[in-house]
Order: C-alpha cells, then sequence, then structure tokens
C-alpha cells in the first residue's frame, strides 16, 4: 500500500497503522486513510458526486485527490479523517437516521438475503468440501429462510422509513462508521439494531418496544434474530480458510438457540417450534 501512497500522491511515509481494509497514517497533525475499496471505480464516482451534491451535517471522511485529480487509485481511495474515535454512541447513529437526502439504490432485506444464500448454496456445491461448514449451513439457512419468508409476509415496506445508513456496522469505531464508501440507503432501526446486538444494550430495545408499532417490531425481531455472524464466519471460512470464527459459533449453538427463545417472549412472536423448552 506504501508504493500506491507514493506512486499516486506522492506521499511517504515512515510509520503507519494497519487496519482491516487498508493503513491509517499522520501527516504533521491530520489523519489519513488508505483504504481498499471494494466498490469498482463507476461506482466510488457516483457514490462521490451524490454526497458531494447533498448537504450532509455529518462529519463524514474527506475524500483526496490524487495527483491525477481522480479519487480512485487503483483500487485504493484516500481519506482525511474528519472524525476519529474509539466508540460511536447512539447518538452519531441517530444523525443518519434524520438524513434522507442521498438518493442511492435501496435493496430489501428479503431480497438481498435470500439471493446471497442463493448464491452461497452455489459455491459451496462448486468449492466446499469442509464438514464445519457442510454439517452447519442447512440448520442456519433453514432458519435464515424462516425468518426472510416470516418477514417477507407480515412487515409492510414504507419508503418513507428510509434513510441514510451503512452497509456494514460490525464495529463501533468511527473509521468505518464515517467512511463515505460504506455508506448506504436502508430502513430507519436497522443501524440502531445493529448497535443493540453489538452492546447487548437490553434495556435501550425494551425502551424502543415500548415506542415502535407492530409492524416495525416485526424488523427489529427479524434482525435481532437473524444469523448474521454465522455467515460472516462462513464467508471468512470459504475466503480465508480460517475455521476458528466458525467453530466458536457452532460451539455456543445451545446459547443461542436460548437467545432465539427469549427473544420470542420478549416479542410475543413465535417461530422457532422446534427448540426444546427447558
Amino acid at each position: 500500500m506504501i508504493d500506491i501512497l507514493q506512486k499516486y500522491y506522492d506521499i511517504v511515509v515512515d510509520s503507519y497503522e494497519e487496519v482491516c481494509n487498508g493503513i491509517v497514517f499522520f501527516i504533521y497533525d491530520s489523519k489519513y486513510y488508505l483504504y481498499k475499496s471494494y466498490l469498482k471505480e463507476d461506482e466510488v464516482n457516483l457514490l462521490f458526486n451524490k454526497i458531494r451534491e447533498t448537504d450532509i451535517d455529518i462529519p463524514l471522511h474527506s475524500f483526496i485527490y490524487n495527483k491525477d485529480n481522480n479519487i480512485y487509485s487503483d483500487g485504493y481511495v484516500l481519506f482525511k479523517l474528519n472524525v476519529f474515535v474509539e466508540d460511536v454512541s447512539l447518538a452519531d447513529i441517530e444523525k443518519f437516521n434524520n438524513c434522507r437526502g442521498i438518493y442511492l439504490d435501496y435493496v430489501k432485506m428479503d431480497d438481498f438475503w435470500f439471493k446471497k444464500i442463493d448464491y452461497l448454496e452455489y459455491q459451496l456445491i462448486e468449492l466446499s468440501n469442509n464438514k464445519l461448514i457442510n454439517t452447519s449451513f442447512d440448520y442456519f439457512v433453514g432458519l435464515a429462510e424462516l425468518l426472510l419468508s416470516f418477514y417477507k409476509d407480515n412487515y409492510v415496506f414504507y419508503e418513507n422509513d428510509l434513510c441514510l445508513s451503512h452497509k456494514e456496522l460490525n464495529n463501533l469505531s468511527s473509521l468505518e462508521f464515517y467512511n463515505p464508501l460504506n455508506l448506504s440507503i436502508d430502513y430507519k432501526y436497522k443501524d440502531i439494531i445493529s448497535f443493540i446486538r453489538y452492546t447487548n444494550n437490553y434495556q435501550l430495545l425494551n425502551d424502543y418496544l415500548n415506542k415502535i408499532d407492530s409492524n416495525e417490531k416485526i424488523y427489529f425481531f427479524v434482525r435481532m434474530c437473524f444469523p448474521f455472524k454465522y455467515f460472516e464466519c462462513l464467508n471468512e471460512c470459504l475466503l480465508m480458510n480460517n475455521e476458528v470464527c466458525l467453530l466458536n459459533i457452532l460451539e455456543r449453538i445451545d446459547d443461542y438457540e436460548k437467545y432465539l427463545l427469549y427473544m420470542e417472549e420478549l416479542f410475543d412472536i413465535y417461530l422457532f417450534s422446534w427448540i426444546k423448552k427447558e
């Protein structure tokens, strides 16, 4: 990555911090993030233009042009960080909920995950001889499809409930939270639920359950129960042949099923009849 900085930005750094998707470094008192983008150049430019055209009162990372006056540099994008904190707060998330001016494509949760499951099923037929995957996949896919079918048959979508959100919110570091390339348009409670799941803040969950309507409770229930972590670990296992994360999930299936029963009682929605009640 250092050669990208020198080739495209004429920047030479002596020290830097490696992060999941790139490196972070200082130049004088400013902090920068060289980010390995999963988006193609035309997608990055489209998102950049939409953000630039919209008045957003949120301190997103600033795009830095390279020496050719482009923001895309052979798969990388350079940002100047305007905020850098370890823990994003609920107040930070709520700022995004109030922002609805960026018109990005919205893909419904059920459409996205049904297609992703179909893709994973094809990948496993073609690639996987991993017993750990093969013995767990049907269980978690069955659970996911049950939740998605319930969501599709019962949840009523309202376009006015869409707002600025995040593609992923797997941690509460501002590095990805304020990354413009991690933005999406989604349902107003998506990030709130991710925050609750990450922090295990069930008091906050109860607070929301006391003020949302029955339709919104369906969305909350499905996202609170959905096995996102399994599919995240499955990708890691397939791409990097790292079984540790997946093994940790499988060793805690009993705890997960107890959690599902707790969610049933909390929401008064009952889907998991095969789980034995103690």
